[in-house]
């Protein structure tokens, strides 16, 4: 690496013989030869005892030599274990896209025939760099984490719904990206960039995949430091040819340059330190460009009739987050044929003298230097305007210009929408979006230049006046609103006001996603709102795992600043988290403060503590006055997200709420020994030393893992609750009540400690928040109407009387689902709310309906009471709303697939046929208004798992005979494949196959079988022949992924394929050893591409006590509970 660097000469910190290349080796002693050094030795007498002591030293390092041996063993023969692999295996890096990264190419420019080369003599020619340095020079600096030992407590099931992540730009996630990791190095304060004034050519790129450039950086000094360099990050592409630095018409002399590539760093050697003053860095460089995803540049080529031109590039480059003030200056000069686009607009544009195109834009304001970015391309455009007469213009490629239709109508309404609500006017003269090929993310929100995937901005092709098409084309024109409108809202929240520091992330993206949802709930209310809570129910989930990182967290790696844009922990949780502070502060008060943030930090770099001080100081909830900004800094900080437990003691009527860190795994009593080692408070839903009878009758279910259904278990509670308290109610009662009310916390008595509360210290990640709870109890249609208790949940539990809550009366927390946390109940109140939502289920709030669901999955399908969540999913055959009844589709599904192969599985089906009845009516009844049809669009897997559910459940809507019988005879259906594919494999496994079962036999003997015949093939039971045919052609594929398609198929114990699956694990067995390694041996390949993977035995031990507890529940408590007179009372 020091071969062709140039000399140093100060500053460095290495051997002073290392620094110059041309002079001879350096002797150990000056210039006496290595004899003469030890000439003294041979002078001297022989002495016996000398020699002793020589051969005693000897001696002595060889027995340390061999204890370092030994200690370096496991550290070696770990090493040989991955010698076999790749080095980018033994280099661990986060792949990803290139939209805001740390590391800054923000010097890409070029150079124009027009601009003068750099000839004067100060003027420094650095040799050409060397290749670039691969990550194992410099992997070391980056330490590997090891791989981990995990526990059973640490393995999680991963969640079967999938994030949408079309409109969320930050699907900042590649597998070409991020080709090395390298650290965060925050550059020096005392010099900071003022102006870029960069000249580039790009008229090479076609053919040489290359850009030179000239750029001329203002550096402002302020005089406060004493090194005499200075350094700026550049991409591991740029090669600097020719630099100088100038102050005035004082030229400084630079000593030499060094390119840090570990740290995509160039570090300027000076002879001088720099004084409080402005200088100019002038760069030449050249750049390649589409050959790495590391560089920030984005290509897409198509072949024309000859060669392979570019039709498109574009560049958007990195940069500090702290460096916000810094404008820029661009010209380019580039073929005549292209259509170049920038932040801002075209100021004049000329023909040079070889024929092509020099254009200069306009001078950007103060900006992030991740913002600049260039587009080129065979464009046309699709102009509108806004209502100040801003021009907003679509660029395609010319065959796509039709499809830009929809995005082109609305931009501009969307445009005007946010400008009017956040009351600060955009700075720039226009806006272009650009759809781009092959992009690598959704969208990037460069200001004034938003460049999209054609996919996400574009509508499709195939779009008719057919009723399925309508609701297609209104929920892909959804998802078009949603990412324009994130990219507008982008222009304020990131672009005008850009955070200060990578962990403040949020600000951008958790403003810009809360934007989405507002914006668009005039015009889609019913999809904004439940893909709102449906994106809740998955950020539950996902942060009740392994991975729940903070919402702020520290940020040292570029790998940690890729990850950190998640759909679900970034997107989604920010989100959630801007929606809290707009219901703790009430909606005038959040957009009054919003509109203040923005002004008072235009142009700036802001962190969380300037967005408090616009907002107002105290949350609005209870009757307590708790500051703002330490309420949500909880919120922020802490990693995961709470869940809050509710015990009542009925007979006293005491009620305790405790709060801890929601954790999936605490619920799953078959992660627990038997025989004592579960934890009392892990399944029981009372706390024991608070309720002791209810709590150890739960405990004892828990051990047991599992408890006999009583046919009371939904009858109202015993009249003994009642026996000593109805008097002293009735006394505290007031004498009339209507409607609902709420209560602050000045009406309960709280047993708490006298500090609670009253801590104003900084908040530090913990496992505890600051939570605003608030429960609800009582009928709106009673003469005392609903009661509503507020007050903030700070400490680890508190304690309270409630005299107005009759035991027999269940108690909702968090009505509406107004806040992100999770409730769990003791065991009877679950009890009294699976109830009335059997009798009456619309006396709960449809919000709390949906948290219902959610979280009785969680907290109750895998406890020692999962009969109580079955029983509650039953309800749903009474459910009008289609928000409701989905979140309940996706959990009747998971609970059916989780008992696929049980004894159990046909009584479970049979149960809740109702529910998939009252789905197939919501399907059927959907279709007459197209948004609510999209509902079911918003999962992209929804309708095929609704298929399998109404297939397993033998609708007659499954599957239409001469439909099915269409197919075999023509190859045609006229349903979508899903539930064709659904359909034809229900009817073989009903009817045994017959005449089809011979058709797909013998088309599977050609030599291209058709994937869907056959997936239908491990359909047909009873079929020896068949299935070891299919289960042959299965395991030839040698793909892991589609032996688990085949096994996951079908849901329904009928489609449950015996014959197929012992074939196929018989044909597997037949493969050699090495494809078997290959396939399945996850130690040694998945734990090297996911760390978190553990080891395979504790996954094979988590399967092992998951099936054998299903086993026990099969035959134990839910045999029980379906062979009652009446389980759905």
């Amino acid at each position: 690496m020091l071969r062709n660097s140039p000399p140093f000469t100060r500053g460095d910190e290495v051997l002073p013989c290392l620094n110059i290349e041309d002079k001879s080796p350096c002797p150990l002693h000056g210039e006496q030869a290595l004899s003469d050094a030890f000439s003294s030795i041979s002078t001297r007498r022989k002495d016996h005892c000398r020699r002793f002591i020589l051969l005693f030293l000897l001696l002595c390092i060889l027995i340390l030599a061999v204890f370092i041996a030994f200690v370096l063993g496991k550290y070696i023969s770990e090493w040989h274990r991955n010698v076999d692999k790749p080095k980018e295996d033994l280099w661990r890096v986060n792949q990803s896209t290139p939209s805001p990264s740390p590391s800054s190419s923000s010097l890409l420019s070029s150079t124009s025939p027009s601009t003068p080369r750099l000839t004067s003599p100060t003027t420094t020619r650095l040799p050409p760099l060397p290749p670039d340095t691969t990550p194992f020079h410099y992997a070391r600096l980056i330490p590997l984490g090891a791989v981990k030992n995990s526990t059973l407590d640490e393995v999680f099931v991963p969640f079967q719904s999938t994030d949408d992540e079309d409109w969320a730009v930050a699907s900042h996630s590649s597998e070409l990206r991020m080709q090395r990791d390298t650290f965060l190095v925050p550059l020096s304060t005392s010099i900071t960039p003022v102006q870029y004034e960069i000249h580039m050519d790009i008229t090479r790129f076609s053919d040489l995949r290359q850009i030179t450039a000239n750029v001329s950086i203002h550096l402002m000094s302020y005089g406060n430091s004493t090194d005499e360099e200075i350094v700026f990050h550049a991409g591991p592409e740029i090669r600097i040819a020719r630099i100088r630095l100038r102050s005035g018409d004082h030229n400084v002399s630079i000593i030499s340059m060094k390119n840090e590539t570990s740290k995509k760093l160039y570090r300027i050697l000076l002879k001088e330190s720099l004084k409080r003053a402005e200088y100019v860095l002038d760069l030449e460089y050249t750049t390649s460009i589409c050959e790495s995803p590391d560089g920030g540049v984005n290509c897409y080529f198509e072949p024309t009739e000859n060669v392979t031109a570019s039709k498109v590039t574009s560049f958007t480059t990195k940069f500090e987050p702290a460096l916000a003030r810094t404008v820029f200056q661009l010209t380019v000069r580039h073929s005549s044929s292209l259509k170049v686009l920038s932040n801002t607009a075209v100021q004049w544009t000329k023909v040079d003298g070889e024929g092509e195109s020099i254009t200069h834009f306009k001078q950007t304001p103060p900006m992030s230097s991740y913002l600049l970015a260039l587009a080129a391309g065979e464009f046309v455009r699709l102009e509108m305007f806004t209502r100040r007469k801003i021009p907003l213009t679509i660029w395609t490629f010319p065959e796509d210009l039709a499809r830009a239709s929809f995005a082109a109508q609305f931009a501009p309404k969307m445009f005007d929408q946010q400008e009017e609500e956040l009351e600060v006017l955009y700075p720039l003269s226009k806006l272009d979006m650009v759809a781009a090929r092959s992009f690598s993310v959704g969208a990037m929100e460069n200001w004034g230049l938003v460049v999209f995937d054609s996919h996400t901005l574009l509508q499709q092709t195939e779009i008719d006046d057919s009723m399925a098409m309508t609701v297609d084309r209104h929920h892909h024109e959804y998802r078009i609103a949603k990412i324009i409108t994130h990219e507008i809202a982008h222009q304020w929240f990131g672009n005008l006001v850009t955070m200060r520091d990578w962990s403040e992330l949020w600000l951008n993206e958790g403003f810009a996603s809360f934007l989405v949802y507002e914006m668009l709930t005039a015009r889609y209310p019913h999809l904004t709102e439940f893909e709102y809570y449906n994106r809740l129910a998955i950020l539950f989930h996902k942060q009740s795992g392994v991975d729940r990182p903070a919402l702020v967290r520290s940020l040292s790696r570029e790998s940690q600043v890729e990850a950190a844009f998640h759909t679900t922990h970034l997107y989604t949780k920010g989100c959630v988290v801007v929606r809290m502070i707009r219901d703790l502060v009430s909606a005038f008060d959040f957009s009054a403060g919003i509109k203040r943030y923005i002004r008072n930090n235009a142009y700036g770099a802001v962190t969380r503590l300037d967005l408090f001080a616009s907002l107002p100081v105290y949350a609005d909830h209870g009757a307590e006055n708790e500051r703002l900004d330490e309420i949500i800094e909880t919120w922020l900080l802490n990693e995961g997200m709470p869940e809050v437990t509710v015990s009542r003691k009925y007979d006293t009527d005491g009620i305790r709420v405790t709060q801890r860190l929601s954790r999936a795994n605490r619920y799953r009593i078959f992660l627990y020994d038997e025989k004592g080692g579960v934890d009392p408070t892990t399944f029981s839903y009372t706390d024991n030393s608070y309720n002791s009878e209810e709590g150890s009758r739960v405990v004892r279910s828990a051990v047991e893992q599992e408890k006999e259904f009583d046919d009371t278990l939904f009858d109202d509670l015993p009249i003994d609750y009642r026996r000593t308290t109805e008097r002293k109610r009735q006394r505290h009662r007031k004498k009339t009540r209507s409607g609902s009310k709420t209560r602050e916390s000045s009406d309960i008595v709280v047993e708490k400690r006298a500090e609670d509360n009253r801590k104003k210290s900084r908040h530090s990640p913990s496992d505890r928040w600051s939570i605003p709870f608030s429960y609800m109890f009582g009928s709106i249609k009673s003469t005392e109407g609903q009661v509503i208790r507020q007050f903030w949940l700070k400490n680890r539990s508190i304690s309270f009387t409630d005299v107005e809550l009759s035991p027999t009366a269940p108690l909702l927390a968090n009505p509406e689902w107004a806040y992100p946390y999770r409730v769990n109940y003791d065991y009877a109140n679950w009890k009294m709310i699976t109830k009335l939502l059997h009798d009456n289920h619309n006396e709960i709030p449809l919000k709390s309906r949906m948290q219902l669901i959610v979280d009785g999955e969680f907290f109750l399908s895998q406890s020692g009471l999962p009969h109580l969540y079955i029983y509650l999913l039953s309800y749903l055959q009474s459910e009008e709303s289609l928000g409701a009844s989905l979140l309940g589709l996706d959990a009747v599904h998971r609970l059916i697939e989780s008992f696929q192969g049980s004894p159990v599985l046909p009584h479970l089906i049979r149960y809740l046929t109702p529910v998939i009845s009252r789905l197939d009516r919501h399907l059927l009844e959907s279709q007459s208004d197209v948004e609510l049809a999209s509902l079911w669009l918003l999962d992209p897997h929804r309708l095929t798992r609704f298929y399998q559910l109404r297939c397993a459940a033998n609708l007659t809507s499954c599957e239409r005979e001469e439909d099915v019988r269409a197919w075999f005879l023509r190859g045609h259906y006229s349903s979508d494949m899903h539930q064709k594919t659904t359909a034809l494999c229900h009817y073989l496994a009903v009817n045994g196959g017959g005449k089809e079962a011979h058709r797909i036999e013998s088309e599977l003997k050609k030599a291209t079988a058709d994937p869907i015949l056959l997936q239908l093939s491990t359909c047909v039971r009873d079929n020896p022949k068949l299935a070891e045919t299919a289960a042959k052609i299965v395991v030839a594929q040698r793909n892991a992924a589609v032996y688990d398609s085949v096994l996951r198929s079908d849901l329904s114990q009928q489609h449950y394929n015996f014959e197929f699956r012992r074939s196929l694990w018989k044909s597997i067995g037949f493969l050699s050893e090495t494809d078997r390694r290959f396939l399945f041996s996850v130690d040694e390949i998945v734990k090297s591409l996911l760390p978190s993977w553990g080891r395979i035995g504790i996954h094979l031990q988590f399967l092992n006590r998951l099936l054998s507890w299903q086993d026990r529940v099969s035959t134990g408590v839910l045999s029980k509970f379906f062979s009652s007179d009446s389980p759905s009372l």
